[in-house]
């Protein structure tokens, strides 16, 4: 037992030794200094309405910090809020604080650190209760050293917060199926409301968990169900669930009629033209307008605008497609793409027909606890594919972690090859994890390197989220040689106040409309952010603050290219030398 206490600890303290320098390595990504802003206007103004989108838990967390590092702050350019207002003000912000921005970002980052061991520890938890104490620390380590978890859990964002509370979440349902008691549905009432305050998506877990629930009665013949009591217990839990949601907006606006709301998303506006953002409100002139709503306004706002980002076109790139409408199948292949070997090849022993003495009719019945919840989720969050990023997938992992632990059971029981075949696994994942860390947002597996180079297959949040800039910095103190270089940064933190030396792209890169027949690149060195070569058209940065917009894919010009070296795993560095034209 002492052995087994040790190895919980050093796993714990690895993987926050882990996130802690990724925090510290990695520059600010794009929506992070929106997070960190929207949270110390939070702690500032007592409004959760800037950044709606995502709910306040994560963001006022991350800006508890800011307290003792007392950052400059401007909201004059707010304006009227619910219109969303967050970029102007990140924008200020950082520019208010250009000096200090690596130091801010860092600190906040640490603020977050304890959602991912939260995560880490209902994983191992779990995984001990249904397979045993290998299985939990198999789900430990598989929650501690996955890339995407280590990417995303250094950051100020809730995908990794929202995967840890839904992991709670769902142990604790789990506790309720095995003896339905109106405490236990108190407390799943409780963690319910904690998921809606980190991510949206949590709408849907009452969905999952009468899923659950009437596949496991079903199959679980051995007891009487009393479905009118679990059921009211389980009306009671929804209940509790949005009364902490409510108190985690501070009741903001709690019971405003919804025909006096403003909406922009189709859907919620009844404006039938796809114009960018029309307020309107389809419930204006009906009954239902007159219903108070018994959720926060803000929240209300929130879920519209993650409406109105499902509705509204945007580049989306993949495997060397890109279009607006997305993929049907990218979830599964992200997944398949984004976690590591070893990982999958648990998953397949965890899968086969085979049984431990250990294991009784019961844990095999609980496991759909755990299964249900991820198929449900995945199906659901695959099915927006105008929102076609991984990171939107993490819920999932945690249970699919506590599913695949059941090999624990095989490395307890068994003796010599399969025991340390199993190890051995588990060792390979560790290794793709700390191999990856403070670049663990551009993981690609050995099976995706092995067909295409890792940046071929993915852009944007899924590889390219601006984390590199102080990589290049590194780079170009590296290279004194390289007196001019050539900038296409895909990222919100003007390369500048990094530290970073640079000039623009020529005009004719990024506007393919001003090129004259026969255009060459000029020579010279370039760094292209991936998401730029790979058509995703944003805008890039020029000196003295200034930005510089990017057409019709311009910069993939450079996918004629090799590049010669990266800054990280996200820009690469390109030499196009004196002589090239004479040779083309």
């Amino acid at each position: 037992m002492a052995r087994h206490r040790f190895l919980v600890f050093w796993l714990l303290a690895l993987h926050t030794a882990l996130l802690a320098w990724s925090g510290w390595r990695m520059a600010p990504t794009f929506d992070e200094p929106l997070h960190l802003t929207a949270g110390w206007y939070t702690w500032q103004s007592g409004r959760t309405d800037l950044y709606a989108v995502n709910p306040p838990l994560v963001k006022t967390v991350a800006a508890i910090p800011l307290f003792f590092l007392d950052p400059e702050s401007d909201w004059s350019s707010l304006g009227d809020l619910p219109v969303r207002k967050e970029f102007d003000v990140a924008e200020n912000f950082m520019a208010a604080n250009a000096k200090r921005m690596r130091e801010l970002t860092t600190a906040s980052r640490w603020a977050c650190l304890p959602f991912s061991l939260l995560g880490a520890w209902g994983c191992y938890l779990w995984g001990r209760r249904l397979y045993g104490p290998s299985a939990g620390l198999v789900a430990l380590t598989l929650w501690s050293f996955s890339p995407t978890i280590l990417g995303n859990g250094a950051l100020i964002t809730a995908d990794v917060a929202s995967a840890a509370m839904g992991i709670w979440a769902g142990y604790h349902f789990w506790r309720w199926l095995r003896s339905p008691e109106w405490g236990r549905a108190a407390i799943c009432g409780v963690m319910f409301g904690i998921c809606l305050l980190t991510k949206l998506t949590w709408l849907c877990l009452p969905a999952i968990w009468v899923t659950v629930w009437v596949v496991d009665r079903l199959f679980n013949t051995n007891a009487e169900t009393r479905w009118g009591r679990e059921l009211l217990q389980g009306a009671v839990a929804v209940f509790f669930g949005f009364v902490v949601l409510n108190l985690g907006y501070a009741f903001e606006n709690t019971g405003q009629p919804l025909g006096e709301y403003q909406f922009e998303s189709r859907l919620l506006n009844g404006i039938s033209t796809a114009e960018y953002r029309l307020l309107g409100n389809r419930f204006e002139d009906h009954w239902l307008g007159e219903v108070p709503v018994p959720l926060p306004k803000p929240f209300v706002h929130g879920f519209d605008s993650q409406r109105e980002d499902f509705e509204s076109g945007r580049i989306l790139y993949f495997a060397g497609q890109r279009n607006e409408q997305g993929w049907w199948y990218f979830h599964l292949a992200a997944i398949l793409l984004k976690e590591p070997l070893g990982l999958w090849l648990l998953a397949v022993v965890a899968v086969l027909p085979w049984r431990s003495p250990d294991e009784n009719e019961s844990s095999a019945r609980h496991t759909i606890a755990v299964i249900l919840p991820a198929l449900f989720l995945f199906v659901f969050i695959s099915s927006q594919t105008r929102l076609n990023y991984y990171r939107y997938l993490t819920p999932v992992l945690p249970f699919l972690f506590v599913a695949i632990s059941r090999v624990g059971v095989l490395a307890t029981a068994e003796t010599g090859k399969k025991r340390w075949g199993i190890v051995a696994l588990l060792v390979s994942v560790m290794a793709s994890g700390i191999g990856s860390v403070s670049h663990s947002l551009s993981y690609v597996n050995l099976a995706g390197r092995a067909i295409q180079p890792d940046y071929w297959w993915f852009s944007d949040a899924n590889y390219d989220w601006g984390q590199d800039l102080y990589d290049l910095k590194a780079w170009r103190e590296r290279h004194p040689q390289v007196k001019t270089l050539h900038l296409a940064y895909f990222g919100i933190l003007h390369p500048e106040i990094a530290g970073v030396e640079f000039s623009a792209i020529p005009e004719e890169i990024s506007n393919p409309l001003t090129r004259p027949d026969g255009y060459q690149i000029p020579p010279g060195w370039y760094a292209i952010s991936v998401s730029h070569l790979n058509g995703i058209d944003y805008y890039t940065f020029k000196p003295e603050g200034r930005i510089q917009s990017i057409f019709d894919a311009g910069v993939s010009i450079f996918q004629d290219e090799t590049p010669v070296d990266r800054a990280g795993r996200s820009i690469l560095i390109y030499h196009i030398p004196e002589n090239s034209q004479d040779n083309r």
